[in-house]
């Protein structure tokens, strides 16, 4: 097999060297979970499970993940869904703040990829012998955004206002290639070269303002998102956001809620990650092993993504409980999407270690 996904509007593959595309986005994978514009390559990365809908006979998986929980997992499942077993990945390097993972698979099986609460992106599934040739390419709103060699260098596509080509970069954001037009649209030499340590001009944008977040939700401050329009800045086209001012009243104070958990059989190594699907910020704490109603932490109330597993010592078959045993998973490991918290919800987890299998 052959396949690749950067969880944008289409899926792409590369075959024989040259960029294809399949209109149908789902047409190698299906996908349980949800995007992020914090992303690798493209605008887009993922978090969840991400299933290859082909047997795979053979295969070398990569997959990059920028850590917001355990490491992620590649899970073996059964046609009718149930997973039969869950390994890890081997981390292989750091690039650009994602970490690479890679997996050898064997033959004749169907497999699931498991962010486990990371932000995943670039997922490769290529046979081992030609693992070392694969080139990926990304588009977003119709253009080639990004193009990502074997080893993970990348380099970006930027356009001007009218969708054309302006900037090439390189992975460590250096610009490689400019592109001037005339007035009439033509294409000309860029004869003014750019300033060495050439400095950012911010500028705001029409984007709406934020409310900042401290580590208990807002602080009463608001934020201004700018962009650098300088092109022979290494920052052009970047986003940074900027104080804008106390308003408690646009951004109400943040108040802390406290979440408890239950270890039924006071099993050591469960670990807890809540996922703030509105600030991207993670709270990752170690579930209790002693008896009964345990303190776990403290979050701000918001919606989350709750990922309970046993990164250091290992996952076992758990039944694992979110809200008060409203929701209820029984797996290696689990992951509640959707969580709400706040001071009037049950914010409590139960883990149980599943002696029965």
């Amino acid at each position: 097999p052959r396949a690749y996904t950067s969880f944008e509007n289409y899926t792409y593959r590369n075959e024989e060297g040259a960029p294809f595309n399949e209109m149908d986005a789902e047409s190698d994978f299906i996908y349980n979970g949800v995007t992020d514009p914090n992303a690798f390559s493209g605008k887009k990365s993922f978090n969840g499970r991400v299933k290859y809908k082909s047997q795979v006979f053979g295969a070398v998986i990569f997959v990059l993940a920028k850590h917001g929980g355990n490491n992620p997992l590649l899970e073996t499942v059964l046609p009718n869904g149930t997973i039969t077993n869950t390994s890890n990945f081997n981390l292989v390097f750091e690039k650009n703040g994602w970490d690479i993972y890679k997996y050898t698979i064997g033959g004749g099986i169907s497999v699931q990829v498991n962010s486990n609460g990371n932000l995943i992106d670039e997922l490769r599934i290529t046979t081992s012998m030609s693992d070392d040739f694969m080139k990926t390419y990304t588009y977003s709103d119709g253009v080639l955004s990004s193009i990502v060699d074997n080893n993970f260098n990348r380099n970006v596509y930027e356009y001007d206002a009218l969708n054309r080509l302006v900037l090439v970069r390189d992975q460590d954001n250096n610009i490689i290639k400019k592109i001037c037009y005339n007035y009439a649209g033509q294409v000309e030499d860029c004869t003014t070269p750019c300033p060495p340590n050439a400095p950012a001009v911010w500028q705001n944008t029409t984007t709406a303002l934020r409310c900042q977040q401290g580590s208990c939700g807002n602080t009463g401050y608001q934020e201004q998102e700018q962009k650098d329009v300088n092109p022979c800045s290494v920052t052009y086209n970047q986003i940074q956001w900027v104080s804008a001012g106390y308003n408690s009243t646009a951004c109400p104070l943040g108040t802390c809620v406290n979440l408890t958990s239950t270890n039924t059989y006071n099993t050591q190594g469960y670990v807890a990650s809540y996922y703030n699907t509105a600030s991207a910020i993670t709270y990752t704490f170690n579930v209790s092993t002693l008896s009964g109603l345990q303190p776990l932490g403290t979050i701000p109330s918001g919606n989350y993504n709750l990922t309970i597993s046993r990164p250091v010592l290992g996952n076992i078959y758990s039944i694992f409980k979110s809200g008060c045993f409203k929701q209820t998973i029984t797996d290696y490991s689990a992951v509640f999407y959707n969580v709400p918290v706040s001071s009037t919800t049950c914010n409590s987890i139960t883990t149980t270690m599943n002696t029965g299998q």
